[in-house]
């Protein structure tokens, strides 16, 4: 993450803080399961990928990455 963070120079300057402030807090309130898969996500691993790696169905994996984006909307709303 810290990697596409620092290449990123499309995201204004205060947004990225934003990021970085908000994301360590945001993920660490995850279930540790829900953690993991969406810690493998957003690294760039592909469903069938993550799904393989972690023992559950390719649409479990859609569903948490859907979880996560309502989880993450709610998060940066408040």
């Amino acid at each position: 993450i810290e990697c596409a963070l620092a290449a990123n120079t499309d995201t204004p300057v205060p947004d990225q803080a934003a990021f970085r402030l908000d994301f360590p807090r945001w993920i660490a309130a995850l279930p540790p399961a829900t953690r993991r898969l969406v810690l493998a996500l957003v690294t760039g691993a592909r469903t069938a990928e993550v799904a393989a790696e972690y023992g559950v169905s390719p649409a479990r994996v859609s569903q948490v990455r859907r979880q996560a984006l309502e989880s993450w909307l709610q998060f940066t709303a408040g």
